[in-house]
């Protein structure tokens, strides 16, 4: 499959989502029309390409990713305790770290994999993600970052000069599946939450009607 066709189809899932109300589940506090500005702007910032080496490990990056750092550092300074930034900031590298050695593996031998072996890895890191924090700021944050790590990550253990490219189509492909990944997760586990809730309310509402009924008899 084409770098970029993923991502497409999660866009366009995610713009149904938002249009017809199931933005307040999966994306609560996000607009359609901040939605659909954030993604013009990085489109038209990946036109920016640049290259650079840190340490012996050669990186390539498109320019949409800054876009994505610049909301990050946001999420990440809008939290007053300093350390749920620190927590954010540490989950992310770990989820990154994960990420990136996982997708290693499957760079080096894609012989056994779970869904794809381009896949796993982000759906690997977007739960992980829905593991550690709830909110959808949070781990928009933790996953850009983490998307990140996970090229610096492979980057470094490869010994086939595998370059960690930040930005690209095919970044941003796992970059959209960790991100959906983790708000599908959030979103059942909400929905098994609140059946949980209800359950006890439902059950003595049933055994008052069966009381009711016997009664009547």
């Amino acid at each position: 499959m084409n770098p970029g066709f993923i991502s497409l189809l999660i866009l366009i899932a995610a713009g149904i989502l938002l249009s017809t109300g199931w933005g307040t589940v999966f994306f609560p506090g996000v607009s359609g029309r901040a939605a659909a500005a954030a993604g013009v702007g990085c489109g038209l910032l990946q036109l920016v390409y640049g290259t650079f080496m840190l340490g012996h490990i050669h990186i390539e990056y498109y320019g949409g990713v800054f876009a994505l750092l610049l909301l990050s550092s946001a999420v990440f300074r809008s939290e007053k305790p300093v350390t749920q930034t620190g927590y954010l900031m540490l989950c992310a590298f770990i989820v990154g770290i994960i990420w990136g050695s996982v997708k290693q593996i499957y760079y080096a031998d894609p012989v056994f994999y779970w869904v794809h072996p381009v896949w796993d890895a982000p759906l690997l890191g977007g739960l992980l993600a829905s593991a550690f924090v709830s909110k959808l700021a949070h781990q928009f944050a933790l996953l850009v970052w983490s998307a990140i790590w996970s090229e610096i990550t492979g980057a470094a253990l490869s010994t086939l000069g595998y370059t960690a490219s930040i930005g690209s189509l095919a970044w941003w492909d796992g970059l959209l599946i960790s991100l959906a990944a983790a708000r599908t997760v959030t979103a059942v586990l909400g929905w098994l939450k609140k059946a949980v809730r209800k359950l006890p309310y439902l059950s003595w509402k049933t055994s008052g009607e069966a009381g009711g009924d016997a009664d009547e008899a």
